[in-house]
């Protein structure tokens, strides 16, 4: 027992020690700072705000305990964004304290924006203002901001003009007997699943050097090496229902979607679609699926899916486009062009004669090509191509077409200097495309696919 006691007496001693040790709390500190004097954002649609925290970490770097450290953000209530701490959000913290060698994590929102009428991109700015007693210190806050026009529900005829800033926040359709026009430049960002359906007619025209964007709303980084614009199935799909006529889509670019354009549906009679001059990648399912519907792509690239192009019944005509089969997101993705006679449902379907001139359709696989009966002459009609398939055929080559790099998220499907590819192409009847996908001019001997091989220039 009297060890007990003893024990415990000692234990008390060394408790009091301890805290006559530890040092009183200061009210004034030029050691409180933050591990930086300015914080950058990704890029953001202001109407949303972030869709993830910037983050400060506030340090006392002193041998000082203090406390009455506080926080505020100089535009107050006012301000575009919001602090956190201790899972706390205001615009304003007092009474922070921080032991000493000690520091704490400060989390900084940007607030959606709805109120503003601008339709651009400008850079919201603002300053956190830290106070230890007579000692102050500020970190600048930048985020660049795309203010959008939002878009919902029915929209009759209309255009969504150059340059300007598209928000589809939920699903917008395009009644029958209206014309959705999307003139060049524009930028049409998706919330999550969100897509353009189209009863009526879709005209978007970019050009060469001003294209059309669909794509999601995220700018920032899955993590620090892969950005959002190459992570698929942010957004639905651009559908061209069956009763749609006059659908044109020429000089844009297709990321990130379910699946990129879905023509037709299942089982309908279909229509018609011209797309050129058009990039479609990191679209999940599929670039293209079609229903009963003739579907025409001239000077297209379309990779980086789970699909390329899937359609049931009718038929496409792929002239100068590049169709590369490869997908990191899933090793077992399917074969690059997919024609299909019968649905899971068995629903029948008609297949035309698909055309491939000057084109490249190239994968992994042995076999790129997937249809219903032994005969590829009954689906296909290629000339001038590269095509990756075990068929024996006059029309096409068999040849690796060396791209420029098969690197996972930093694929480059133009055409090395050694490519088979180049000027064994076709004039075509209608001379084909003049320039290619980077809007280079053809030469009279045109290489096969979406891209014209330049020499690089050497110093």
């Amino acid at each position: 027992m009297l060890k007990l006691i003893s024990f415990a007496l000692c234990l008390l001693f060394i408790g009091m020690l301890t805290t006559r040790c530890e040092p009183d709390y200061i009210k004034s500190n030029n050691a409180i700072n933050f591990n930086s004097d300015t914080l950058f954002f990704d890029t953001i649609i202001a109407q949303l705000g972030s869709t993830t925290n910037g983050q400060l970490r506030l340090k006392n770097s002193s041998k000082q305990n203090t406390d009455n450290i506080s926080l505020r953000l100089v535009g107050g209530a006012e301000s575009n964004f919001l602090l956190n701490v201790n899972g706390l959000s205001d615009v304003l913290f007092e009474s922070i304290s921080l032991r000493e060698k000690d520091s704490i994590f400060i989390l900084v929102q940007v607030k959606p924006n709805r109120n503003s009428s601008f339709n651009g991109i400008q850079t919201i700015t603002d300053s956190i203002i830290i106070e230890s007693g007579s000692y102050t210190e500020k970190v600048v806050l930048s985020c660049p901001a795309i203010f959008a026009d939002i878009k919902s529900g029915e929209v009759t005829d209309n255009v969504w003009g150059s340059n300007k800033f598209i928000l589809i926040e939920n699903d917008v359709t395009i009644p029958a007997n209206h014309t959705l026009t999307i003139e060049p430049g524009c930028r049409v960002h998706f919330y999550n699943q969100k897509s353009l359906t189209v009863e009526g007619s879709l005209q978007a025209i970019g050009s060469c050097e001003n294209p059309i964007y669909f794509r999601g709303y995220r700018y920032d980084d899955l993590i620090e090496t892969i950005n959002y614009n190459k992570v698929p199935k942010q957004w639905g799909r651009i559908h061209l229902k069956s009763a749609s006529s006059n659908n044109k889509i020429e000089n844009a670019i297709i990321i990130n979607a379910e699946t990129g354009i879905q023509i037709g549906e299942p089982g309908e009679i279909g229509t018609m679609l011209q797309l050129s001059h058009t990039l479609m990648v990191y679209n999940g399912e599929a670039n293209l699926l079609g229903y009963n519907s003739e579907i025409k792509l001239t000077n297209c690239l379309l990779a980086n899916s789970n699909q390329q192009i899937v359609i049931f019944g009718g038929k496409i005509d792929l002239m100068h486009c590049t169709i590369a089969n490869y997908y990191e997101w899933d090793r077992s993705n399917e074969v690059s062009i997919t024609l299909n006679d019968i649905d899971s449902l068995k629903t029948n379907y008609i297949l035309g004669i698909s055309k491939i001139q000057n084109s490249i359709v190239y994968g992994p696989y042995n076999e790129e090509l997937a249809y219903p009966s032994d005969n590829i002459s009954n689906h296909f009609e290629i000339s001038s191509s590269i095509v990756k398939s075990n068929t024996a055929s006059s029309g096409f080559i068999n040849k690796n077409p060396l791209f420029e790099s098969l690197k996972y998220y930093d694929y480059n499907f133009q055409l090395m200097e050694d490519s088979p590819a180049i000027n064994a192409g076709t004039i075509l009847e209608n001379n084909g495309p003049l320039y290619d996908l980077n809007c280079v001019l053809r030469d009279v001997m045109p290489d096969i696919g979406a891209y014209e091989f330049k020499k690089k220039a050497t110093l």
